[in-house]
This record gives C-alpha cells, sequence and structure tokens, in this order.
C-alpha cells in the first residue's frame, strides 16, 4: 500500500520520497475514505512527523492543527501531537523545542 511505502521510503532516510508518498495516500484516503477516517489522521500524524524531519516545522504545526480539529476535542494541542508522534506512528521521538 502506499502507507507501506511511505514508511519504507521514510526508514531507509527518504524523507523527500516519503511525504510524497504520505501526500498522495492522504489525497486517496480523504476521497475514498473521508476526511476524518482513522487511516487518513494517521497519514497525516506521518506526514507531519515528516515535514518536521525536513525542518518545516510551520507546516508540520499546521498539519498538526489539522488532525486536533479533525479530532474535534478542545483539549488536544497540536504541540502534543508533535511531542508524542514517535510513539503514534514509530519514529524516535521528536522534540517541541524547535516548534516553540
Amino acid at each position: 500500500t502506499l502507507c507501506n511505502i511511505a514508511r519504507v521510503h521514510q526508514a531507509r532516510g527518504e524523507s523527500t520520497e516519503s511525504l510524497q508518498v504520505c501526500t498522495e495516500a492522504i489525497q486517496l484516503g480523504e476521497v475514498m475514505l473521508g476526511p476524518k477516517h482513522t487511516f487518513v489522521v494517521e497519514m497525516l500524524i506521518m506526514q507531519g512527523a515528516l515535514l518536521h524531519e525536513l525542518g518545516r516545522v510551520e507546516a508540520a504545526m499546521a498539519i498538526l492543527k489539522k488532525v486536533a480539529k479533525i479530532i474535534d476535542s478542545p483539549n488536544l494541542k497540536a504541540e502534543d501531537f508533535l511531542s508524542n508522534l514517535g510513539h503514534a506512528c514509530g519514529y524516535s521521538t521528536i522534540s517541541c523545542a524547535s516548534a516553540a
């Protein structure tokens, strides 16, 4: 699946390629499953992590804020997603220090 291809690219250190495939998976998932489907949310979180890895912190935060709106919980913050991406997506822990 596109999700697995994106994960393979990420594991190989190919963040740009992974981001491209991840973005395609999100677009297809939104059309086929709807924008609030858990698969789409998971891929958005992965996209946020990849953007962060590429040094695009503002874009990462925008994606994670979108995730927070999708899950519709007033108590969740995008910063919490960023600090916990390692647990959610199998990445090494990501620090929020650079996002501040």
